[in-house]
């Protein structure tokens, strides 16, 4: 049954790209229509060597014939990219970013009527500094329809069974280990090095405060745009380095790993590669078969938790996860996920809720309850729609 929105009668979603944003684009305009309004879903692609004014006019005529009351924007690409155009339809443009907002959004890309959701409450001031007037903290959440219950004795997941499972990149594409070897400057090289092993272990000291500390010993100095990219890069080798040592340190468990194919060169013997799996068919069934769902943040999530710690539960799985924040802000840890603050303790406790099965599916159930209470994609639309109200 359909609940009643009279205010907000028709929405655009702009769906992005990526891999898992257009799934969450497609679970908003599933919630939406779910919450009483008459949504469509657009994709606006520029081509390879073109610029949005190619078109420009043909989706200026879309916006025209659906006249909607509203756009939601996943992550704000196109918004980010041309905010003038946003700006002179002269109606609420919504972006609920998932990543980090302050990659190319600047003050001057503000408008009257934009109004921006983070899953992150590290990016709420910043927001508000560039001149927001409404930034609000949005989590994620799941959609109940795709991520639900299958009972581990169902054959399909059988396929599926293990103790443990992770799911994520590698990173190993996005790594260039090879020129920071070969290429650096050995004192640059060391900095480098150092904020990458200080980075990996968790709770993972902000790569800026390592580097602040290892670029004044050295007496060494980094113009603005160099920096941005050095830190980005010893997140992104520090965040290999802590995914492949954390589930190496599991590796008498046999964890089941699902992603690229940088994995197998990353793994200890005892981890089971498994290859890429389909998102909204075979995980959750994963979810569903595996007995401890580990989630192993990237360090970009400052206070914020993935749609894992959402997806899992929906489906009925136990969840293990780093600590964060909003972890704790969202979920009773003592009685619901299970949070750990460092490599002894993540192996403890694995090895403590696979032998204590009884608390791990009290847990898992209990989680479940409450996410389907209060964290799904129709509980988020309704919270944007109540502040795009109390805007209007």
């Amino acid at each position: 049954m359909k609940a009643v929105n009279k205010k907000f009668k028709r929405a655009i979603v702009l769906k992005g790209g990526g891999i898992v944003m257009p799934y969450i684009a497609d679970d908003c305009v599933a919630a939406l229509d779910q919450v009483g309004v008459i949504v469509f879903g657009l994709s606006i692609r520029v081509l390879s060597g073109q610029t949005f004014d190619s078109v420009r006019d043909e989706t200026r005529e879309k916006l025209n014939e659906i006249k909607p009351d509203f756009i939601l924007s996943m992550d704000a690409g196109l918004v980010r990219d041309e905010p003038a155009f946003f700006e002179d339809l002269g109606i609420p443009v919504v972006a609920w970013f998932v990543d980090d907002p302050t990659i190319d959004m600047t003050p001057e890309k503000m408008f009257d009527k934009l109004m921006i959701f983070s899953w992150d409450r590290e990016y709420i001031q910043i927001l508000r500094d560039y001149g927001c007037k409404v930034v609000e903290y949005l989590p994620l959440g799941t959609n109940p329809a795709k991520f639900r219950r299958t009972p581990p004795t169902d054959p399909r997941c059988a396929p599926f069974a293990c103790d443990v499972s992770f799911v994520g990149s590698s990173l190993e594409k996005q790594s260039i280990r090879s020129i920071i070897d070969n290429e650096y400057e050995p004192k640059l090289r060391e900095v480098m090095n150092e904020c990458i092993r200080q980075h990996a272990e968790p709770p993972h000291t902000p790569v800026s405060e390592l580097l602040n500390e290892a670029l004044g010993r050295e007496k060494l100095a980094l113009v603005a745009d160099n920096r941005r990219a050095f830190e980005g890069q010893i997140e992104i080798e520090a965040m290999m380095l802590y995914r492949s040592r954390a589930l190496n340190r599991l590796a008498r468990f046999a964890p089941h790993v699902y992603g690229d194919d940088g994995w197998p060169a990353l793994l200890d013997p005892g981890s089971v590669f498994r290859g890429p799996i389909v998102y909204d068919v075979d995980l959750p069934l994963l979810y569903s078969a595996s007995r401890i769902n580990l989630n192993l943040t990237k360090s970009q999530l400052k206070t914020s938790v993935n749609q894992r710690v959402f997806d899992a539960p929906a489906c009925g799985g136990f969840v293990l996860t780093d600590k964060r924040e909003d972890a704790e802000l969202l979920f009773d840890t003592d009685k619901e996920i299970a949070v750990f603050n460092s490599y002894d303790d993540m192996e403890a406790k694995t090895a403590y809720f696979l032998e204590n099965s009884e608390e791990r599916e009290t847990r898992a159930r209990m989680t479940k309850r409450h996410v389907l209470a209060e964290h799904t994609y129709a509980h988020r639309m309704r919270r944007i729609l109540e502040v795009i109200g109390d805007y209007i």
